[in-house]
């Protein structure tokens, strides 16, 4: 028996409704996560607003911080949202790294909060900690216990210490530099919007200066670029297994 037309404009009516009924769904979740999705932004500039001079309240020992800004440019909460130390590179010179490769990733903290993971709305703009220098009798008394150096740094330093939460400290995770040059990778996940990654070089004299001013070239912080790729360049990439001196008990 043969179909007339009507019969076969039917069937495909048909075939075609029930495809998009079949396809709605994902189309709409495709459109949601398209426009209307969370979109995040690392931005680190050298304002008063992400580095500065503080104070403790108990004792009143000064304290110098350094943060950078997560932005939400999207339309759409960002869920779960952590800042992760991901990497760390020592220059004994311009052209040669050490990329430390037994580094443990551990979360940095949000700034006001001990919380690892946050939510972060449309138009906001959350702030990050990257670390800090405290006052050398403050280090000497609270924070000497907390240090984890490098392989063959002790003794008496004035150390910069990321801000890493206590309950991640581990033995193969510095979270302090004395003087030297570094470079450090930050990276950004959420649950629903892309990660993202900022590289940022360190420069520290391990002098301390009350005067922010002066402070300010005794340590830079200034945005940089991957050494991975920097170094390929010139050949100049020494990749280096590192131990670490165990300061702090777990």
């Amino acid at each position: 028996m043969s179909l007339e037309t009507s019969d076969w404009i039917s069937i495909g009516t048909t075939t075609i409704l029930a495809m998009a009924a079949l396809l709605a769904p994902y189309s709409a979740e495709w459109l949601k996560r398209k426009c209307f999705a969370p979109k995040l932004e690392i931005v680190f500039e050298e304002t008063i607003r992400l580095r500065h001079k503080t104070r403790y309240n108990n004792p009143a020992e000064a304290v110098y911080y350094f943060r950078f800004e997560v932005v939400n440019n999207g339309k759409a909460q960002a869920k779960q949202c952590e800042i992760v130390l991901e990497k760390l590179w020592s220059y004994a010179n311009t052209t040669t790294s050490k990329n430390y490769r037994q580094f443990t990733p551990s979360n940095l903290l949000w700034t006001g909060t001990k919380k690892s993971l946050i939510n972060i709305n449309p138009k906001r703009t959350m702030i990050g900690n990257i670390g800090h220098i405290s006052s050398k009798q403050y280090q000497l008394i609270y924070e000497k216990d907390l240090f984890v150096d490098l392989l063959g740094v002790a003794g008496d330093h004035l150390r910069f210490r990321f801000d890493i939460p206590t309950s991640q400290i581990f033995y193969a995770h510095p979270n302090s530099l004395i003087k030297g040059n570094y470079i450090i990778q930050i990276k950004l996940y959420s649950e629903n919007a892309k990660d993202k990654e900022i590289f940022l070089k360190i420069s520290w004299s391990e002098e301390w200066n009350d005067d922010p001013e002066k402070m300010f070239k005794e340590i830079t912080i200034s945005k940089t670029e991957s050494p991975i790729y920097a170094n390929d360049k010139n050949m100049g990439n020494l990749y280096y297994d590192c131990m670490y001196t165990k300061v702090y008990e777990v």
